[in-house]
Parts: structure tokens; sequence; C-alpha cells
């Protein structure tokens, strides 16, 4: 029996905690945050109006848009909040009712109720006030724009600051309130729209850029000692070759293809060859003696080597 109840108990619970899920699923489905809900403090609306207009359909409001919200309580206590906005940015405040006054407010709202308030701000924009419902939970007043029945006084001020907001949520509409908005759109211009739809390919091409540079600079600035001491290294193991092959008696066309035979190739054996000469002109030149060109020392020079002779490519 005790087994029993206490199955009871578990699926009774599970039965709660699904219809109290589903319930909440409708209702956040609907929007059905109903007026019966309270508003504690002032500063509930004004925080529930700044969240409704970070909607992107409200971007759109011109600079230097004042606008009053009330929020009724309750038959005898109404809650204004005064929008203003300078730039990009919306700035709500606590006001008493019509906040400035009808007459120098642009347009004038009332929610009937907070919990109309709260559903406009579920619905993240402009969708609640397109509801059929929306007429009995907000009423447009008597306003600097809005004048008896609806109508609007339309001016150049008007204009600047929601005819845009009004064409882009409102256009099949406009006609109907008798409302004539004409928005005058620049032309797009047709490099930044290139550069606005391939900006990452500029993106790239100017780091391709800036990294080549790098390299380049980072080349020119780099080091060469080592590579100049390996240089002078090699050329100096050449030149003892060169002047231990003569010693024993060959002749330098036949050093010459020894070394090129063996991997060297062609311009270092030659500024081997170079610094050989030069090698045996400063020590002319120490014992003041006269600079004269030095000649091959070709002791076994033979017929198939006589075509070096007028090798210009090969001209010590």
């Amino acid at each position: 029996m005790e087994r029993e109840n206490k199955l009871i108990i578990i699926v009774t619970f599970f039965v709660f905690i699904t219809l109290f899920g589903i319930t909440s699923l409708f209702n956040g489905t609907l929007g059905g945050i109903t007026g019966n809900v309270v508003m504690e403090r002032p500063v509930d609306g004004q925080i529930a109006i700044q969240e409704l207009l970070r909607a992107p359909e409200f971007k759109s409001i011109g600079s230097g848009a004042k606008i009053c919200v009330n929020v009724k309580i309750s038959d005898d206590e109404i809650r204004g909040y005064k929008i203003r906005k300078a730039g990009d940015l919306f700035k709500v405040t606590q006001s008493e009712s019509y906040c400035e006054g009808s007459g120098n407010e642009d347009v004038v709202i009332t929610f009937e109720s907070y919990g109309a308030l709260l559903s406009a701000k579920k619905l993240d924009g402009l969708e609640y006030f397109k509801l059929p419902s929306t007429e009995e939970n907000v009423k447009l007043w008597q306003s600097k724009f809005i004048r008896v029945g609806g109508l609007v006084k339309q001016n150049e001020e008007f204009n600047n600051r929601y005819c845009k907001f009004l064409t882009d949520n409102f256009d099949s509409d406009l006609r109907i309130w008798g409302i004539n908005c004409v928005v005058d759109e620049e032309k797009p211009n047709a490099l930044l729209g290139f550069f606005g739809k391939f900006w990452w390919m500029l993106l790239i091409g100017l780091f391709v850029v800036a990294i080549g540079f790098v390299g380049v600079i980072l080349y020119n600035n780099r080091d060469t000692s080592d590579d100049d001491e390996i240089e002078q290294e090699t050329l100096e193991q050449l030149h003892m070759y060169i002047e231990n092959s003569r010693k024993l008696g060959y002749g330098d066309y036949k050093i010459r293809d020894a070394l090129i035979e063996s991997g060297w190739d062609h311009t270092t054996v030659k500024a081997a060859f170079e610094k050989v000469r030069k090698f045996h002109l400063s020590s002319i030149v120490d014992r003041f003696e006269k600079i004269v060109e030095l000649p091959f020392t070709d002791r076994d020079i033979s017929d198939e080597e006589e075509d070096y002779e007028n090798d210009e490519e090969f001209n010590l």
C-alpha cells in the first residue's frame, strides 16, 4: 500500500510539471502576457520600453524624435515615460503623464495596461502593433503631429523624423492614413558597393602586400657576415688549390676543368682565379716592381686545349 502511494505521488508530480510546461509554452507562443500583470515599480516600465526600442525596426526613427508613452496602472494612476532620440540612441526617462504636454510631444501613446506593454516587448518590435487586439490595448492621443481623429499634421520636421520609419514598416497603409512620404535615397556608389561586398578580398590583398613588404625589409637587413665569411673561406681554399696545382705543373685550363668537373660552378672558379691574379699583382706592388698581367703557366698545354685561348667567358 505504501509503495502504491509513493507511485501516485510521483506520477502526480510529473503530470503537474508537464502541464505547467505546456501552459508556459503556449503562453509564450501566443504572446499571452495578460493585462492583469501589475507594475510594481516605475523603473520596470522604463526598462520594458528601453528593451522594446532595441528592435531593429525602430532604428530608422530620426534623431530629435520626442515620443511620450503612458502606461495605465489603474483607473486613477497613469505613469509617463519620455523617449528622446539623439543620433542613433534612445533615452527613456520617467515623467508625468503626457510628459511635456500633448502640444510639445511628437506622438503620445498610452498602453491600457502594463501587460500590454510587456506583450509588445515580448514580440520584439512592431508585430504587436499590427495585431487586431492592439486597438483595444494601445491608444494614440492628440499631439504635435497627431490631430483629432488620428489625422497627421505632416511637415518637414515630421518627414525628417518619421518618414523613413513609416515607409520601411507601414508603406502599404500610409495612403489610408493620409500620409505622403517621399524618402530621397542616395544613389549607391558602385565603387563603394564593390568594396562593401568584397572587403575581405581587399583585406587579404593588403595583408599579403604587408607581409611581402616586411619580408623584403628583413631580407635586405639580414646578417650576411656568415655568408661573406663562407665565401671568403671558399675562395681561399680554391686559391691554395690553384697555387698548389700550378706548383705541380698543371696549367690553368686543366685546373679550371678539374674544379668544374668536381662540382664547382664557373663563376666561383673564375673568382678564385681572379683572387690568385690579384694576389700576385699585390706581391709585385709590394716589391715595387712593374705591374704586368701574368700569362697562363700552361707548361703542358695540348692541342685539344688550344681552343680555350679564345674563350671570352674565361678571360682572366
